[in-house]
């Protein structure tokens, strides 16, 4: 798909660069894609024509930066070249929330034959989203994943606490 007729981006390589700084925190997926460009190849018919010549040439480049902080940065890589870097931390939310969200739609029995609970609306789903619930969710599940751990340290105690407080 990309264009390296004149050897390697710059964008590609500051990004490898960038990623072997802080590498991402899950592995690629089974076509070689880590998250961010995985969600970029579903958004891809959205680009606009400019943004998806750039992309197809390899003069933008999409991928997970191994950071906590929820953020996300385009990033001038030479003329022309740019990353678009997303951090982990944005990552995880982004699945946080749509855990929380596709949460609602779970199977229950009412007969003796489970069914499927109803989509929900754009309206309810914008309002779960924006809960007190759901921050809270993504404020304990990026402590555990800042901490390194699954068990229950006085950090993660005082920050379930913190969490509860919103």
């Amino acid at each position: 798909m990309a264009d390296n007729s004149q050897g390697s981006a710059p964008a590609r390589a500051q990004l490898t660069d960038l990623q072997s700084q802080y590498p991402p925190i899950y592995s690629l997926n089974s076509i070689g894609s880590d998250r961010p460009l995985a969600l970029a190849g579903v958004l891809q018919e959205e680009f606009p024509p400019r943004l998806l010549e750039l992309h197809h040439k390899d003069q933008l480049v999409i991928g997970e930066i191994g950071q906590f902080t929820p953020d996300i940065r385009t990033l001038p890589a030479g003329p022309d070249n740019f990353i678009i870097g997303v951090n982990s931390g944005l990552m995880d939310f982004y699945y946080a929330v749509g855990r929380a969200a596709h949460g609602r739609a779970i199977i229950y029995v009412k007969s003796a034959i489970p069914e499927n609970a109803p989509a929900i609306n754009q309206k309810e789903m914008l309002e779960l989203i924006a809960s007190p619930a759901a921050a809270r969710a993504v404020m304990f599940m990026n402590v555990r994943l800042r901490s390194g751990c699954s068990r229950a340290t006085p950090a993660i105690q005082t920050a379930r606490r913190r969490a509860l407080e919103l």
